[in-house]
């Protein structure tokens, strides 16, 4: 892979939104939030939004 490509990359997760602790854990790691996707996640009755989060590599 050529470092223009590798530049480019963004790595990219989703994260519950009530899991504060995994979200400041990536938040110290330098991922961003980028988007929100309301009611994703369901558990039993109960609908979680995921949050969106993306790493920017390079310049």
């Amino acid at each position: 892979m050529k470092k223009a490509e590798l530049l480019r990359l963004q790595p990219m997760l989703s994260v519950v939104s009530s899991n504060v602790a995994a979200i400041r854990l990536y938040r110290s790691m330098g991922f961003k939030e980028w988007a929100v996707e309301v009611e994703a996640l369901k558990v039993g009755d109960i609908y979680h939004d995921e949050i969106l989060m993306r790493l920017e590599l390079g310049p």
